[in-house]
Order: structure tokens, then sequence, then C-alpha cells
């Protein structure tokens, strides 16, 4: 939604040949994601700490965002390319009919997806445990 907001609002009314509008638009594209990521670490700072609170988790009073964002993303694309290999390799060089493809498919993505998900949650509680202090018998 982002890159075809900024599209719209940096596109002028008079007549350019597509491939200049496509490349402009490619160049949004790019710059928007940044954003995005960008938004995202602060957002996931907020989030986190909120999600302790409400767990009555321990808090860290500095800024967690960052730790939630690399740990998240590390372990989603571990568990991704896991889930890949041990699905859609099979599936392409043993079975290769459509439905089992299609199949194969929507269980990848429903795994990439779940596995995003819990990423967070993991991330979210491993950064709480940094915050909990260790027993001095351990």
């Amino acid at each position: 939604m982002l890159p075809i907001a900024l599209w719209y609002s940096f596109h002028r009314s008079a007549a350019q040949d597509p491939a200049a509008l496509r490349a402009q638009f490619d160049r949004i594209v790019e710059i928007s994601g940044l954003l995005v990521v960008i938004a995202l670490i602060p957002a996931l700072n907020w989030i986190g700490k909120s999600v302790l609170r409400k767990r009555n988790l321990p808090v860290l009073s500095r800024f967690i965002g960052w730790a939630i964002f690399w740990r998240a993303v590390g372990l989603t694309i571990l568990l991704s390319l896991g889930a890949a290999s041990i699905i859609l390799l099979p599936t392409i060089f043993l079975i290769r009919s459509k439905p089992v493809g299609a199949a194969a498919t929507l269980l990848v993505v429903a795994l990439i997806f779940a596995s995003a998900m819990f990423s967070y949650g993991w991330a979210t509680l491993r950064v709480s445990r940094m915050a909990a202090p260790v027993p001095i018998g351990e």
C-alpha cells in the first residue's frame, strides 16, 4: 500500500512512457521497503515491551526492538529454509503431480507464516530472559 501511495503522490499527470513509470515505481518500492524495516524496529520495541508487561515478565528499560528483530529474522530464515527443503525438494524431484505440488506449496507457505509468528514470540521471550536476574547458585 505504501509503495502505491508514494507512486501516486510522485506521479506526474503528463504522459510518460510506461518503462519510465515502471522504473520509478520500482525505485519507490525499494525505498519504501527500507522505510518499513526501519519503522518495524521501534514498533517491535513497543510491542515486545507491552507483551512482556501483560504477561508479567521482566521488562528491560533499554531499547529491545533491535534484539527482537535480529533474533526473529534469523530464526524465521532458518525455519523457512528447513520447511521448504523438507517439503518442496522431495515434491519437486520425486512427485511431479500438479495437485501434490500445489498442496506442498500451500503447506510450505503455512509453515513459513507459522515460523515467522513463533519466531517473534520466541525472540520476545528470549529478550525478557535477558532482564531476569540469574540466581547466584547457578
